[in-house]
């Protein structure tokens, strides 16, 4: 009766698997390695996206894709990939020349001349035609002011010779042009700054002596400073 019992017990208990040692090591394994795995592939794509922002450009070998392949050899492939990748741009980036800022080149001032020489006994302003320039301001874009300057002399020294700028196409002087000396030899003198009308305009040099001896001049230029 005992052993009909005990196997009347065993035959009706239901049927469970029991779980395989190796299995279950197996499966935990698995599971650790893809972890670590994923943060590497991670990193590196994120790393990939940065360099290639910085050279503005698309790297073919690495697309950022699925941060949960299903294999351990989906993620070495890919792994391969991106460190192929980073190794790539890292040697682009090294070998870009250093930037340097660019700053706009100096204009030096440039020199328009009127003529060579001149010379005036008059008291009142006498415009010498054979000293002139016709020019227009807007062709010197940017520029700040302009100056006259003229090599001047009063004869043996007697009084003082005077000089300036004519705008013979208006009729009118330069205001600011004006300059005087009262050396016996060739002087270097500069007006102030002033600024032309636009509009192409023809401009005469200028001559007056204070005493009635000659003014001279020798050498008469427009300054445009920039």
């Amino acid at each position: 009766m005992t052993g009909f019992v005990l196997y009347l017990r065993f035959s009706q208990a239901p049927d469970k698997p029991v779980p395989s040692p190796s299995s279950t090591i197996t499966s935990s394994k698995t599971s650790t390695v893809d972890s670590a795995v994923s943060e590497r592939l991670i990193n590196l794509e994120e790393a990939v996206a940065l360099l290639g922002q910085k050279l503005n450009s698309q790297t073919s070998d690495s697309t950022p894709g699925n941060n949960s392949p299903s294999t351990s050899t989906d993620f070495e492939n890919r792994l391969k990939k991106l460190e192929n990748s980073v190794s790539s741009l890292q040697k682009q980036l090294s070998s870009q020349p250093t930037s340097t800022p660019q700053t706009a080149p100096l204009k030096t001032p440039l020199y328009v001349p009127l003529g060579w020489v001149g010379a005036a006994t008059s008291t009142d302003w006498s415009t010498i035609s054979t000293q002139e320039i016709t020019l227009n301001a807007a062709d010197y874009p940017g520029y700040t002011s302009m100056q006259f300057e003229v090599s001047l002399r009063a004869y043996q020294g007697n009084g003082k010779a005077y000089a300036r700028i004519y705008n013979n196409t208006d009729g009118t002087g330069v205001l600011s042009s004006e300059v005087s000396t009262s050396s016996q030899d060739y002087t270097w003198v500069s007006s102030g700054t002033f600024s032309l009308p636009s509009g192409k305009k023809t401009y005469r040099l200028q001559l007056k002596s204070l005493t009635g001896y000659e003014a001279g001049s020798q050498n008469a230029r427009l300054k445009i400073n920039f």
